[in-house]
């Protein structure tokens, strides 16, 4: 199994150490690596690959680099074209449905329309990339826990946890939210790639609480 990874972010830590066991990993940083090089890279391709696409950043904001976020349609750009693509992996998120407090599911409603600049970027990436003739699959991920990210809602909450401190509520804490930690996450993507499934799959533990 040969997998190259486009970006690495918080994710790619866990990520590689978990599927290091299963086989080669390639790491091309999305910040790192060169529009050139990556050219030479795809154009050098000899074996069949299982790309993981985590180039998005993990939010939008006014601290975001949109030199990056160009990037990584200029790498998806020139990465589709290539004939050794094994199976593709695009980490996009479960967000972008309807709030619901039921089961989701892959044919349940999304937002069409988002107050997000980091859900369109989701929404029109997934359109992007399903319209291609690609050995696709969109995984839905859920809030993810347990890997190195410093800021986000599960690092405030392990951190107040082991300093016996209380967290102060915010606005949307009654807002439903489902959540998954990361070695789960790997586990669901190994099986994925072992039973090469193809389309939009809810990545899932049924966990999910306000």
């Amino acid at each position: 199994m040969d997998i190259v990874f486009l970006g690495y972010g918080n994710l790619g830590n866990t990520l590689e150490e978990f599927f290091t066991s299963f086989g080669s990993v390639e790491v091309l940083p999305l910040r790192t690596t060169s529009l050139d090089f990556f050219k030479r890279y795809v154009r050098n391709i000899k074996s069949k690959k299982i790309i993981f696409d985590i180039m998005d950043p993990n939010k939008i904001d006014d601290h975001t680099n949109d030199d990056l976020l160009v990037k990584a349609k200029e790498f998806r750009n020139i990465i589709i074209n290539s004939k050794f693509i094994k199976h593709y992996i695009y980490f996009s998120t479960a967000s972008i449905y309807v709030p619901c407090k039921k089961l989701v599911f892959e044919t349940s409603k999304t937002l069409s329309e988002t107050n997000s600049k980091y859900l369109d970027l989701k929404k029109s990436t997934e359109l992007f990339l399903g319209e291609l003739n690609l050995p696709l699959t969109i995984c839905r991920i859920p809030n993810i826990w347990g890997h190195l990210a410093s800021k986000s809602f599960f690092a405030d909450l392990i951190e107040a946890y082991k300093k016996r401190k209380f967290i102060k509520y915010r606005n949307g804490d009654e807002t439903v939210i489902s959540y998954i930690n990361i070695n789960d996450l790997c586990i669901l993507i190994s099986v994925i790639i072992e039973k090469k499934l193809f389309g939009v799959i809810n990545i899932s533990t049924n966990s999910f609480n306000s």
